[in-house]
């Protein structure tokens, strides 16, 4: 992470990139798991988006809107530990700003074009099937 915070042009772009595949695939249960989001983890979703099933829309939507190539994040901000979702363009990264990364997704084409084509939605809406849920927690501070 030293490296996508201190560099820049070529350098950041693959380190960046690098960094935001490996934390997508973290993000994911293998062998098509389910995993339950842990009560603490549950608790700040819902004291921050309304409920699991608002955090998930506003996920889904922030994922769906991103414009062009990237990724949408759930963070949590350094200074008062509140949750949200943000978008990031290219090889953007939320660590090079004041947030905790706790789950992404890869929105870029070549994450889902072979099999969901245009229908990102749809895309996003299967991965929130497959997160593992206790990585995204054990991120928490």
């Amino acid at each position: 992470m030293e490296i996508v915070r201190s560099s820049t042009g070529a350098i950041f772009n693959n380190a960046a990139q690098a960094f935001n595949h490996a934390f997508f695939f973290n993000c994911l249960v293998p062998n098509n798991k389910t995993v339950e989001i842990p009560v603490t983890l549950q608790n700040l979703i819902v004291k921050y988006f309304g409920s699991v099933d608002e955090f998930n829309n506003k996920f889904i939507q922030a994922a769906t809107s991103n414009f062009g190539s990237g990724w949408t994040w759930l963070v949590q901000n350094n200074l008062d530990k509140g949750l949200s979702i943000i978008n990031t363009s290219n090889a953007g990264t939320p660590i090079t700003k004041d947030f905790n990364v706790l789950l992404c997704v890869d929105v870029w084409e070549h994450a889902y074009y072979l099999d969901y084509q245009n229908l990102r939605k749809d895309y996003v809406t299967e991965f929130m099937k497959h997160i593992d849920w206790n990585f995204v927690t054990s991120n928490l501070k």
